[in-house]
């Protein structure tokens, strides 16, 4: 867990102090408002990229959308909260790949979940080529999964919509709660260690600030 203020996540207890990386703010999504971000990529590379972000829920809704995109009305991906799980569904022109977390559920509105999907098609395992981490840890229990094929292009990082906050233009399954310090990464799939890490005083999951390269939408914070 980490540090909060009312807007933001600050970089552990010590983070107060002067020099510690802080998120200052985030932003709040009310699904009655239908708020989301949206941006139309440019063509990256589909087979490799890393999705990190801090969530925290303001409602346990059946279903909570917290990054998405879509190409067509069969083909689309979305990562979320879908009763109190964590699960990705990827369904690309080639067939349906998705997971849903088992034992791990996140049913505290007071909590902030720090959320990395690093996704790698070009993995010989295939378990290995969709790797969710929360709060630092590696998830690997799921009710549900069929991984994506070796070497697939998926619906991630195509030329068309993608969205922050909600699904379709903001037509449905509208996030509820706040979102803060995402970043996208084009090409390069990167573990949790790379966004955030445990203070050394607190052993509390924090934020730190981010060094490698990224895209051009890369962070709410």
């Amino acid at each position: 867990m980490s540090v909060l203020s009312n807007t933001g996540i600050r970089a552990g207890a010590s983070g107060a102090g002067g020099d510690a990386y802080q998120v200052a703010n985030s932003l709040r999504f009310n699904s009655g408002d239908s708020a989301y971000l949206n941006k139309t990529f440019s063509a990256g590379n589909r087979r490799t990229w890393t999705w990190s972000g801090w969530v925290k829920r303001s409602s346990l809704d059946t279903y909570n959308y917290f990054f998405t995109a879509r190409s067509a009305s069969t083909n689309y991906y979305v990562l979320s909260f879908t009763n109190d799980a964590i699960k990705w569904y990827n369904r690309p022109t080639t067939g349906t790949h998705r997971y849903a977390t088992s034992e791990a559920l996140f049913r505290d509105p007071s909590a902030w979940y720090h959320v990395v999907l690093a996704w790698d098609t070009t993995e010989g395992t295939d378990s290995d080529r969709a790797k969710l981490y929360v709060n630092g840890e590696r998830i690997t229990d799921f009710s549900s999964s069929v991984w994506p094929s070796e070497d697939e292009e998926g619906v991630i990082n195509d030329n068309h919509h993608h969205e922050i906050g909600a699904y379709d233009s903001g037509g449905s399954y509208e996030f509820d709660g706040l979102i803060s310090d995402v970043h996208f990464v084009d090409g390069t799939a990167l573990d949790a260690s790379s966004f955030a890490e445990e203070d050394e005083d607190t052993g509390q999951w924090v934020p730190k600030e981010y060094t490698h390269s990224t895209s051009d939408w890369h962070t709410v914070n």
